[in-house]
């Protein structure tokens, strides 16, 4: 089996691994498997999202907001 080794890892996330760690009850070497496994399976290639987004862009067209537009969306999804 492979086995990767990671340098320089800021203190911040270590901490936030190893309490996930504790947390769900996995040594710091499993827990460490199971992100990288989990992004794995998220993680869809470049291609294919552009393709999607080109699908999208073909179906809607282009949509052209001037700024006042945007801010205004903006605000109303806070309120």
């Amino acid at each position: 089996m492979p086995v990767i080794t990671v340098r320089d890892i800021p203190d911040e996330v270590y901490r936030e691994i190893k309490k996930e760690a504790q947390d769900e009850n996995r040594s710091l070497n499993k827990q460490c498997l199971h992100i990288l496994e989990r992004f794995a399976k998220q993680k869809q290639p470049t291609a294919k999202v552009l393709k999607e987004i080109e699908a999208l862009h073909d179906r809607v067209g282009s949509i052209n907001f001037n700024p006042d537009e945007v801010k205004a969306m903006i605000e109303e999804g806070r309120s």
